[in-house]
């Protein structure tokens, strides 16, 4: 991080907000069954909530102490009756606001609101260029994907706004690698500001395995990430930004790249973790570690119906928590994470 990012970062802190954000699983029902999603692939044992107001009047002391709240697990935000409210609650606190949708409910009134409430950044999920992405985001439609971000960027110019800025979360798997090529000249002078290529990095059906793109030497990491980078110059000189990430089949980060010293993560049930990985809302959950399906560890290190977002963050075991990751040892369920192998 460069000088002016530690001046932001020591500015920020003074002010009171020391975490860079703070995901809220407003929901974790879902209206699509993606093929590829723990939603889907531990079902039925999956536990769908919707966050109450109830849970979520007790995280908003604590937000104020957060740049960004990302309205987003592992359902669809939308399928909240209270996301607005939320939203609003939020951005009263000072915070940036943020959701990732699938796009079903995201219709011209529901992008008129997104503008109006003031969110910061919206994220479009994708997995495809093509019917491809139907096929495996099932109960999603790339053409309402497409029509939602046109609906977004038409109710920004409506309201003389400049945002949210438009994101598209893209998940590349292994079979249709080529897409991403394409992408850049999918989202071309359609107002989107930014994608972000994740690969599928939590593996919770085995027959899933072989889409992942964790390469396995050397020579399979600089093809692949060739056409990632391909795909990033195209995109940058269409004006979009572009990132993306590929586990390295040598290397292992000290430190997990999910930020877990200044972010956190708070479940529907209102249980809070250090990220996403660790809330998987089924009962003994399994998922691909060192080439197997092996239990799956959860994670929690406290309920906010009991006790403040600040008091868990500052308990022991949290802190214990992220001094392990620090210092380079992380805990056992945290080792074989592909998310330390990112480059």
């Amino acid at each position: 991080m460069g000088a002016i990012g530690l001046m932001l970062d020591r500015l920020l802190g003074a002010m009171g907000r020391p975490w860079d954000w703070v995901q809220v699983e407003v929901s974790s029902r879902c209206n699509a069954r993606c093929l590829y999603c723990p939603h889907t692939t531990l079902a039925p044992s999956w536990a769908g909530r919707l966050m109450n107001m109830e849970t979520f009047g007790r995280l908003l002391p604590s937000l104020k102490r957060a740049r960004l709240v990302h309205l987003q697990g592992w359902g669809e935000p939308l399928l909240n009756p209270d996301f607005w409210t939320m939203a609003r609650l939020a951005r009263e606190k000072g915070c940036q606001v943020g959701t990732t949708t699938n796009a079903t409910l995201l219709d011209a009134e529901a992008a008129r609101r997104l503008v109006k409430v003031g969110l910061s950044v919206v994220g479009i999920s994708l997995a495809g260029v093509d019917a491809h992405n139907d096929e495996i985001r099932k109960g999603t439609s790339l053409a309402q994907a497409l029509k939602a971000i046109e609906d977004i960027a038409g109710a920004k110019a409506r309201a003389g706004a400049d945002r949210p800025a438009i994101h598209v979360a893209y998940l590349a798997l292994r079979s249709r690698l080529d897409d991403v090529q394409r992408l850049p000249g999918l989202l071309k002078d359609r107002g989107v500001a930014a994608v972000v290529v994740s690969t599928l990095d939590l593996i919770t059906d085995p027959g899933l395995a072989e889409e992942a793109l964790w390469p396995g030497d050397q020579a399979e990491y600089d093809r692949v990430n060739s056409i990632l980078e391909q795909a990033a110059l195209e995109a940058q000189g269409l004006g979009l930004a572009w990132h993306h990430q590929l586990p390295h089949p040598a290397k292992v980060a000290r430190a997990c790249n999910e930020n877990v010293d200044h972010a956190l993560v708070v479940n529907a049930a209102g249980e809070v973790m250090p990220c996403v990985f660790y809330n998987l809302s089924a009962p003994e959950p399994r998922a691909w570690r060192e080439g197997r399906m092996q239990p799956w560890p959860q994670v929690r290190f406290g309920y906010v119906g009991r006790s403040s977002l600040d008091r868990i963050w500052r308990s022991d075991a949290y802190q214990a928590f992220r001094r392990s990751q620090r210092q380079g040892s992380p805990p056992e369920g945290c080792r074989s994470c592909p998310k330390l192998r990112m480059a």
